[in-house]
C-alpha cells in the first residue's frame, strides 16, 4: 500500500500517472516508482503486469483515466455516446429512454465495448430480456423471407436482424441466404432465381388462377404452406426432375382437391348451374 509520503513524491515527479493513484492495485507501483525513481519503460513494464491492466483494452484504460482527469469531458463523451445509441435503437425499431442510453454509454466505455459490441448489447437486452419487437429491421426481413416462400423461426430472424443491425452481415448476404434456401426448397425453380426472379415473382399467374377459381384474396395465400406450394414443387414422374405443374393442371387441382373447397365457391356453384342448364336444353325442356 503506497504511504502518503509516496503519493505525493508521485505527484510530484510523475504528474502523468497521478490519476492512477486512486486505484489501489496501481497506486503501489507509482509510490514504489517515486520512491525508487524508476525510469518510464520500468513503471510501464511494472503496470502491464497488473491485473487491472491486462483486464482492460485500451479504450477502457483511456477512459477510466479520462473519468479521473477530466470529468467533464468524460461527461460530454458518455452524451454524446448515449445520444448515437438512443438514433441507433429507434433505426432499427428499438425504444431505449434517455437514462437507459446514459446507462449503457458509460457501461460501454468502461468495458471499452467497440460499435458492434454496445449494437448488441442494446438488441439483445431490448429485444432480448425486455421482449422489443425491433419493426423496421425484422419487419422488412420477414417480408423478404415470404417472398422467397422461405419459412423461418422468429428466433432465425431475430438473430438475422440482430446481426444486420450490428453490422455483422448486410442485406445483400440475407437475400443470398434466401435464394438457396428456396432453391433446396423448390428445385424446380433454381434456374429464375438465379436469374433474380423470386418465388413470390414465379408463383403470380398461379396465385392469380387460386383467386379467380377459390374467391380468394391474394394475401391469403402463403406460398409457404404446403397446400399452396405443390404448385411448383413436383417431380416429374417420367423424368425424375423436379418441376411445377402446368396452370392447366394446378386449375384441375383446385377443382378437384377437396382440400382446396372448390365445390362451396360461387364458382362451382355458377359452373353446375350452367351445367344443368345445358343438359335441360339439350333435351329439350328448358325454356
Amino acid at each position: 500500500m503506497a504511504t502518503p509520503e509516496q503519493m505525493q513524491q508521485a505527484r510530484e515527479l510523475f504528474p502523468g500517472y497521478a490519476w492512477m493513484l486512486d486505484i489501489p492495485e496501481l497506486a503501489d507501483i507509482i509510490g514504489r516508482a517515486a520512491e525508487e525513481r524508476w525510469a518510464a519503460d520500468r513503471i510501464q513494464g511494472a503496470l502491464q503486469g497488473t491485473g487491472w491492466w491486462r483486464e482492460r483494452n485500451a479504450i477502457a484504460r483511456q477512459w477510466q483515466e479520462l473519468t479521473q482527469t477530466d470529468p467533464a469531458e468524460a461527461t460530454r463523451q458518455q452524451n454524446m455516446l448515449a445520444l448515437q445509441m438512443r438514433q441507433w435503437a429507434a433505426s432499427v425499431g428499438l425504444q431505449i429512454t434517455a437514462d437507459d442510453a446514459a446507462y449503457v454509454a458509460g457501461l460501454s466505455l468502461a468495458r471499452g465495448a467497440s460499435e458492434s459490441e454496445w449494437k448488441g448489447g442494446i438488441y439483445q437486452e431490448f429485444a432480448g430480456v425486455r421482449g422489443q419487437r425491433p419493426s423496421t429491421v425484422r419487419d422488412q426481413m420477414g417480408a423478404m423471407a415470404a417472398q422467397y416462400a422461405v419459412p423461418l423461426s422468429d428466433q432465425t430472424v431475430d438473430k438475422w436482424s440482430q446481426d444486420l443491425a450490428t453490422g455483422m452481415v448486410d442485406m445483400n448476404m440475407y437475400e443470398s441466404y434466401l435464394r438457396e434456401q428456396a432453391k433446396s426448397l423448390f428445385p424446380g425453380l433454381s434456374n429464375a432465381i438465379d436469374r433474380g426472379i423470386t418465388v413470390q415473382q414465379y408463383v403470380q399467374p398461379y396465385a392469380q388462377i387460386a383467386v379467380q377459381e377459390l374467391g380468394l384474396n391474394p394475401g391469403e395465400i402463403d406460398w409457404r404452406d404446403p397446400k399452396w406450394n405443390t404448385a411448383i414443387h413436383r417431380v416429374d414422374p417420367k423424368t425424375g426432375v423436379p418441376t411445377s405443374m402446368s396452370l392447366a393442371d394446378w386449375t384441375k387441382e383446385l377443382r378437384t382437391n377437396a382440400v382446396y373447397g372448390f365445390d362451396q365457391t360461387q364458382r362451382a356453384q355458377e359452373q353446375a348451374a350452367a351445367l344443368s342448364q345445358g343438359l335441360l336444353q339439350r333435351f329439350g325442356r328448358a325454356a
